[in-house]
């Protein structure tokens, strides 16, 4: 992903339609908005728009077939995602990453293995 500028970020909603894109593969616009709609509520048009503004930055491709547009991911999720994790990271760190944490820990529950790598996690920062 040489040449990105930090601008080009992904915002959250287009993370989204990326995670969609990276599911279906190469699809037409609407394919998109029907499996972002099963759980958010937009309208076409504006997923269309943002599905260009992804095309914009870099991250989709896409391909004229007839009257539709076809987008596919430029980049595979393993060479974007990372960035974006990143991005998240630092952000949360100026702030205060507790919440974060015990949100997740709430809702998911945490396994023995998870809880035992926490542990030894902090056990080491400790030192």
């Amino acid at each position: 992903m040489a040449g990105r500028k930090k601008q080009d970020h992904l915002t959250f909603i287009e993370l989204q339609l990326m995670l969609i894109c990276w599911e279906m593969g190469e699809v037409p616009a609407s394919y998109i908005w029907e499996e972002f709609n099963k759980t958010e509520r937009r309208s076409y048009s504006a997923i269309k728009t943002e599905l260009d503004r992804i095309t914009v930055k870099g991250y989709l491709v896409r391909r004229k077939l007839g009257p539709i547009w076809l987008y596919a991911p430029k980049y595979p999720k393993s060479e974007v995602l990372p960035s974006v994790f990143s991005r998240f990271m630092a952000f949360v760190q100026k702030y205060d990453i507790l919440p974060l944490f015990v949100r997740y820990a709430d809702k998911k529950g945490l396994t023995g293995e998870e809880k035992t790598e926490i542990r030894k996690l902090l056990d080491e920062a400790e030192e």
